[in-house]
C-alpha cells in the first residue's frame, strides 16, 4: 500500500554576520500554530511559502534581527500575506501596546489618589446636601 508520511516543518535561525548569515539554531515546529518561538522571541511565518524543501521537510529562514522570513525567490502576491498572519501581527502588537505600561505603574498611586479623591468627593456631597 501507500505509505503517505507527513511533511516536517523545520525552522532555521540564522544570524547576520557582515555580508553572510551564519545558523544560530533550528527547531522543528507545527504548521497550525504559524508561529515559532526561539530564545523568548516569536516569529511569525507564513507556511505556504518555504524557503527550501528536502523530501518531506519543508525548511523556513528566519532572520534573528529583523525577525523576517527570508525568502530566495519571489513569492507569488497571493501566497505572501494571508488573513491568519495579518490578524496574528495585529494581536500581538495589540496585545504589546496595551501591556507595555503595566510594569511602570505605581498601584500604590492609584489606590492613594483613589481615596483622597473619595474622601473629597464625600466630603463635597455632605457639605452641598445640607450635613
Amino acid at each position: 500500500m501507500f505509505n503517505k508520511r507527513k511533511n516536517r516543518y523545520l525552522a532555521i535561525f540564522l544570524l547576520k554576520k557582515q555580508n553572510s548569515y551564519s545558523i544560530d539554531g533550528k527547531k522543528l515546529f507545527n504548521p497550525i500554530d504559524k508561529s515559532v518561538e526561539y530564545k523568548g522571541n516569536t516569529y511569525i511565518l507564513n507556511t505556504s511559502v518555504e524557503t527550501l524543501s528536502r523530501g518531506i521537510t519543508l525548511i523556513f529562514y528566519l532572520d534573528i534581527d529583523s525577525k523576517k522570513q527570508l525568502l530566495f525567490t519571489k513569492p507569488s502576491k497571493d501566497n505572501i500575506v494571508d488573513a491568519e498572519i495579518i490578524d496574528l501581527v495585529m494581536s500581538k502588537k495589540i496585545i504589546k501596546q496595551l501591556t507595555s505600561e503595566l510594569g511602570n505603574t505605581d498601584y500604590k498611586n492609584i489606590i492613594m489618589f483613589l481615596i483622597i479623591g473619595c474622601t473629597i468627593g464625600g466630603l463635597i456631597g455632605y457639605l452641598i446636601g445640607g450635613g
